[in-house]
Parts: structure tokens; sequence; C-alpha cells
């Protein structure tokens, strides 16, 4: 049996992902992959999507990986913490000939909108900050 008090952070990078660390993030379709505290005090979590065969989104075509980009995402707090999501999203290639697509990056619309600084939560965060401050309460 695995030792189950270890985490994502104390694993060597090829071991598994840590599934109470997924389940406490709570970043849908992506797993923890690192979790540390800046000397600012603001939490980074690295986050990335397991491996896998992906399809191209235009001709269905297994794709071919084509490495790994960093995007820095500003999450909503936790537990009054600012929090940064470092995404390793996938990159891909599509080698099918007459495919429109050379080649495209994982998208996650459940984690943030395509080309957003923001993740998903913190927007919905930020708009419930706004109708909270704004709120009108009549005697």
């Amino acid at each position: 049996m695995p030792d189950a008090t270890r985490c994502a952070a104390a694993r060597p990078r090829s071991a598994v992902y840590c599934d109470r660390c997924d389940l406490l993030v709570g970043l849908d379709g992506l797993r923890v992959a690192g979790v540390e505290r800046r000397g600012d005090g603001v939490l980074v979590i690295d986050a990335e999507s397991p491996p896998g065969p992906v399809g191209c989104p235009e001709c269905g075509v297994v794709a071919e990986s084509a490495g790994r980009k960093v995007l820095v995402l500003t999450d909503a707090p936790m537990g009054g913490t600012p929090v940064r999501v470092r995404w390793r999203k996938r990159r891909w290639r599509c080698r099918q000939d007459g495919c429109g697509v050379r080649s495209f990056t994982e998208q996650n619309p459940a984690v943030a909108a395509a080309n957003k600084a923001l993740t998903a939560r913190a927007v919905a965060w930020a708009v419930a900050q706004m109708r909270r401050e704004t709120w009108i309460v009549s005697d």
C-alpha cells in the first residue's frame, strides 16, 4: 500500500498524483503536481492534465505531443490566502494531411476560459464579492 500520508509535493515527479490534493484543490480535469507558498504569502499550485491521447479538434485524429507551456492563472483565495495556478498546458500537433489545424493547446473551460488570466472560480468569486458589497439592505 502506498504511503497514505504523503502528498504531491513530497512525491517524486514521476510518481502518481495525490488524489487528496486533487480533491482539496478541485480543478476539474487537472491533477495537482505540486504546491508551494511564495515569500509574499501567495499559494502557488502546479497543475497539469494527466498523460493520455488527445484527438485533433478538427479531424479527430490522435495528435502528437508538442510538449507543454505554462500558463499562470489567478485563482479564488483559499482561506483568505491569494492563490495562483501554474497550469502546465499540453500542446499538440496534428499530422493528418489536409487538416486545417497544425497545432493546438489543450483547453478546459471548467478551469479557465481560453486566453484569460483568471480561473472560472476566481471569476465566480469576484462576482459574488461585488454582489455582496453592493447589496442594499433596507430597514
